[in-house]
């Protein structure tokens, strides 16, 4: 899998020591022959956070090696990267000849100094990719694994039904699950409070009874989960999808895939529920580092969370292509 780090980092003048090691030979035809590009002859310096450059260290071992033809020069290492939408790679040399902590070297088919008017101090977007074989994949629940449409259908209708309302329709039921909208202000919003209260009476009475018997597996669900656990890798599922009694285990126990999971962390009523600490709580358990980790779901803005906590993240579209994201 393609992982990424993006950080922010400020433009540093150089002293032109990247122009003498991007204009040898040797260092050009390297770089041409892995990233298909001929290098401006020179290095955009970039200075970073204490904690970034400390995450990049991690996936520096992951990085295409260049060994030089003659000991008097330094191997170095290079991923692919961006800076601001400029595409190149970063080098990376071997700590005895780093001059500065936490500057790092990038290299573009141009001079990027010129090219995006840099000035002295100017901070810039950037982003380094690294190839890597998830240590751990947690998943959400509805969405990611499963297909809850007709268990919510079935509940709903109920519900409408008590109150004489018109039940939702198969469309307003899917923009609800993908939207995660408030079932109670979008669907009964003209329920009095005495009313609506008893309605989610009903919901909490119908939900434990009908989500394990309806909720269908999503396509491909137990082939992926068999085949990550035949890698070895860990797996857990982190959703904050409401357990009113164990209706959830119910489910993956019905489906044939609870023991799959070494871990499983849902949201109890009248609990808090942090979803990034409970991933976080996840990788600790497992004993991985969260940047080599995968969350999958089907929420694009939980995309930002994981950004945040430094795990990767595949947004769901279907489960066969995630096994293909993951081994590519």
């Amino acid at each position: 899998m393609i992982g990424e780090i993006t950080f922010k980092a400020n433009f540093l003048s150089g002293v032109g020591k990247g122009a003498f090691f991007v204009n040898i030979d040797w260092v050009k035809e390297g770089i041409r022959k892995k990233f298909g590009f001929l290098p401006f002859p020179g290095t955009l310096n970039l200075k970073v956070k204490k904690e970034d450059f400390e995450k990049l260290q991690k996936i520096i071992p992951k990085g295409y090696v260049l060994i030089p033809p003659a000991s008097s020069f330094c191997v170095a290492r290079f991923l692919k990267g961006k800076v601001g939408e400029v595409e190149g790679v970063f080098v990376f040399p071997e700590e005895r000849v780093w001059l500065h902590r936490n500057v790092l070297e990038f290299i573009a088919p141009y001079k990027v100094k010129e090219r995006m008017e840099l000035k002295e101090g100017d901070q810039v977007e950037c982003a380094v990719f690294f190839k890597f074989t998830p240590d751990a994949v947690i998943f959400d629940l509805d969405g990611a694994l499963v297909d809850p449409s007709e268990a919510y259908e079935e509940i709903l209708k109920i519900i409408s039904q008590k109150f004489k309302l018109l039940p939702p329709s198969k469309e307003e039921i899917k923009n609800l699950i993908k939207g995660r909208k408030d079932p109670w202000s979008f669907i009964f919003s003209t329920l009095d409070k005495e009313k609506l209260e008893e309605a989610k009476n009903l919901d909490k009475m119908l939900l434990p009874q009908i989500y394990p018997k309806k909720t269908k597996l999503l396509p491909y669900a137990v082939e992926l989960i068999k085949e990550l656990k035949k890698k070895g890798i860990k797996l857990a599922i982190c959703t904050n999808q409401l357990e009113l009694s164990n209706e959830i285990h119910e489910l993956l126990e019905e489906k044939g895939i609870k023991d799959f999971f070494d871990l499983i962390i849902v949201r109890k009523l009248g609990e808090y529920f942090d979803k990034k600490e409970a991933i976080k709580i996840c990788c600790e358990k497992f004993g991985v580092d969260i940047l080599f980790s995968v969350y999958v779901t089907d929420d694009k803005k939980e995309a930002e969370l994981c950004k945040e906590i430094g795990i990767q993240c595949i947004i769901v579209e279907n489960l066969e292509e995630i096994a293909q994201i993951l081994w590519n």
